[in-house]
């Protein structure tokens, strides 16, 4: 008799972690759920322009920039310490791009000499782009 009261105990134990989890598991086996970049469009502080937040769900990094007609800012980058130099930045500043097409200009905020390095790929890899450091100075 108790034997069958452990087993169904034991089944709905296994039922109730399915349903609490079965939201986390059905996106970590759709396709949608295994997209690398979250992108989320946050209100601005000037009611002209967006601002956005693109987060790297493999790194944990994120990067928040806002837009205004041609015209675009790098707020933060935050790149955890154990992905520093191996790219994410640039990988960041990539899926950042489809939500502003319009931006031929980029501003980026004081950056470490790695951060530097990165942005350099970037002009590099974008020539029809602009990009100031924060300074003003045009990235080479």
């Amino acid at each position: 008799m108790f034997e069958w009261i452990w087993g169904i105990a034991i089944v709905a134990m296994l039922v109730t972690v399915i349903i609490l989890f079965g939201r986390r598991m059905k996106g970590a086996f759709s396709a949608e759920g295994s997209a690398r970049f979250d992108t989320t469009e946050i209100p601005p502080d000037d009611p002209e322009s967006r601002e956005f937040i693109v987060r790297d769900d493999e790194t944990g990094s994120r990067i928040q920039f806002a837009t205004l007609h041609e015209h675009g800012t790098v707020l933060t980058i935050v790149v955890p310490a154990k992905h520093l130099r191996k790219g994410v930045e640039v990988d960041l500043f990539e899926a950042a791009l489809p939500s502003a097409p319009q931006v031929r200009t980029w501003t980026w905020p004081q950056t470490t000499p790695d951060g530097y390095a990165a942005l350099q790929i970037i002009a590099r890899r974008m020539p029809d782009i602009a990009f100031l450091d924060a300074q003003g100075n045009r990235v080479p």
